[in-house]
């Protein structure tokens, strides 16, 4: 087995040990704010132009309806 392949199973061995709580493994949380810049009705028109993109075609590659 290649030393990936054995980095992989060793870490999921890990991850199985500290769900059963046989071990405790140090976590760390972090809490990260969106920067949103207020982009204009006629700037995102442009973007989409840009791209060569119809409305629905940007809409469904942004994620919005």
């Amino acid at each position: 087995m290649s030393k990936m392949g054995q980095e992989l199973i060793s870490a999921l061995q890990e991850a199985l040990d500290d769900a059963e709580g046989k071990i405790e493994l140090r976590t760390t949380r972090l809490s990260v704010s969106p920067v949103a810049k207020k982009i204009s009705a006629e700037e995102i028109k442009e973007i989409r132009k840009e791209l060569g993109m119809t409305q629905g075609m940007f809409a469904t590659v942004i994620g919005v309806s």
